[in-house]
């Protein structure tokens, strides 16, 4: 099986050869609803709206438990297929951002004894990269449109 980068087929003789069920599916880019999960993570760099920007990956690899939701209530969110992508984003030049990042580091930062100056760096371009969590999910609404959901991980333990 082709790996998510990589080209399932070789041209289009291989291709036409397929049924429709031999292409594989997209996988989903969405934020699970509230829950315990194990999560595959590696984290970037990049710019959100001209500011730089440490951006963590994550696909959801299991469902371990889901947050009791009543399926006729506003907000249900249903459970996630395993393969789901999400992301959270540490946008620089804002307190609170610097200061989850900062959360967010810190346990991989204590299980790969990655510390002192430098560090930071160390571990987002080198370290966390297709790293196994298991991680609590929570989920909050974009203040611009409350059908955006965005998702936090916490309680980081690494495999």
């Amino acid at each position: 099986m082709a790996s998510d980068k990589e080209a399932q087929f070789k041209g289009l003789e291989d291709l036409f050869d397929a049924d429709i069920e031999d292409i594989a599916d997209l996988a989903a880019f969405e934020a699970p609803p509230v829950g315990a999960y194990i999560l595959k993570v590696s984290t970037e760099t990049k710019e959100i709206n001209d500011k730089p920007a440490v951006v963590a990956n994550f696909e959801v690899q299991e469902t371990v438990e889901l947050k009791v939701q009543d399926e006729d209530k506003k907000g249900y969110r249903p459970p996630v297929k395993n393969g789901t992508m999400f992301s959270q984003a540490f946008i620089l030049g804002n307190a609170v951002a610097e200061g989850r990042l900062k959360e967010f580091l810190a346990p991989f930062g204590e299980h790969f004894n990655v510390k002192g100056k430098g560090s930071v760096g160390i571990l987002v371009r080198d370290t966390i990269k297709d790293v196994i969590i298991a991680a609590n999910v929570t989920n909050r609404a974009s203040k611009d449109d409350p059908d955006v959901i965005y998702a936090s991980v916490k309680n980081i333990q690494i495999s």
